[in-house]
């Protein structure tokens, strides 16, 4: 399990409504006031910066000093818990880094900037509303053009543990290293236009890559070039990734595994009411358990029983809201032998019991 991003960096904290969702002036704002309110001292203190008054958390371990580059929201607590964190890296390219479980349902406006972005997904799922495109978005990774001034949105459900890295462009730097190519025609045409998404699969690479920025083995000034060589790494991603002849998958998820994988998915979204063991899945599919956990972790972002028990839970909220079955009889569909076990995993799950779900 990837550290909390929360363990991984300490950074001045701002207003979670004025910094997710911000534009680029707006976060470069929050970061200049940070820094003005003196986050280089090395202890723990409340400020507010004289400029506009938006009062601070200020904490940074032994050791750092100079200024800090980044600005952290943390979740009110009535949205969940967690933490979404932002850097800049120049006046053109940022980095958001997120881990946060909500509690609740969030939709959230995105800033009318025109910006190309790289989103790897590892855990959760969005409901996309950009690029002329709605859709469920879980892990994996998305490449977007958001033309300036259009609307953008996301859709966050209650329940979901977002695991997320974000490289975001100015779209006027993006066509600059596009012209220097010297032929656009070796980049997708109506990605460039911003009529469609690139979609990949989560690759182990890229996997492993955000890893690294949520674990970094440095810090200070050596932290900052660490995070940003390898923020530009992703970025080299995002331009590899945007051409035509861009590789579909890597070897961690060739098209023989991703279809192991879906096989994998399929038998247990088949069996919710009596699920299968991972040996089970394993002999059915040809190869021994390890593999399997290796392989469909990479590809859907959460181990086997995770996402075995989240379709269950999810399979329960529907027939909640959408049929009068007993709460005991749903239960039993969806596997639990004993009420009390299922009503634990359901509130744990959604944060209300399963009676409340079927009132509201």
């Amino acid at each position: 399990m990837i550290p909390s991003l929360d363990q991984a960096y300490a950074l001045p904290e701002a207003p979670y409504g004025d910094l997710v969702g911000g534009s680029f002036g707006r976060v470069s704002a929050l970061i200049e006031a940070a820094n003005a309110s003196g986050c280089q001292l090395s202890q723990t203190s409340v400020s507010q910066t004289p400029a506009s008054g938006m009062p601070f958390l200020l904490t940074e371990p032994s050791g750092m000093s100079g200024t800090m580059r980044g600005v952290r929201a943390r979740l009110p607590a009535t949205m969940g818990e967690g933490v979404w964190d932002f850097f800049e890296l120049s006046d053109t390219l940022y980095l958001s880094l997120t881990d946060a479980s909500y509690s609740s349902n969030i939709g959230l406006n995105l800033p009318l900037d025109d910006v190309v972005k790289l989103r790897v997904i590892l855990e959760g799922e969005l409901t996309c509303s950009f690029s002329r495109t709605r859709l469920q978005a879980g892990p994996g990774i998305y490449l977007s053009v958001h033309p300036g001034g259009h609307d953008n949105s996301y859709d966050i459900r209650r329940g979901t543990h977002l695991r997320m890295a974000v490289v975001h462009c100015k779209r006027s730097f993006f066509d600059d290293i596009i012209t220097s190519f010297g032929d656009k025609s070796a980049f997708n045409s109506k990605f460039l236009l911003g009529e469609e998404l690139i979609i990949h699969p989560l690759s182990r690479s890229l996997s492993e890559l955000i890893a690294e920025l949520t674990r970094p083995p440095y810090t200070g000034k050596l932290g900052d070039l660490y995070r940003d060589a390898k923020s530009l790494e992703l970025f080299c991603s995002l331009l590899q990734l945007a051409r035509p002849d861009a590789p579909a998958h890597d070897q961690a998820t060739s098209i023989k595994n991703r279809a192991t994988v879906s096989a994998a998915r399929q038998l247990i979204l088949e069996n919710l009411s009596n699920p299968p063991t991972i040996e089970y899945l394993a002999r059915e599919l040809g190869l021994n358990s390890t593999k399997l956990k290796f392989l469909f972790r990479n590809a859907m972002g959460v181990p086997i029983f995770e996402f075995m028990q989240n379709e269950r839970l999810n399979l329960a909220s529907e027939l909640l809201k959408n049929t009068i079955i007993p709460i005991s009889e749903v239960a039993m569909r969806v596997g639990y032998s004993h009420s009390s076990n299922f009503t634990a995993a359901f509130k744990k799950r959604f944060g209300i019991p399963p009676s409340a779900m079927r009132r509201n």
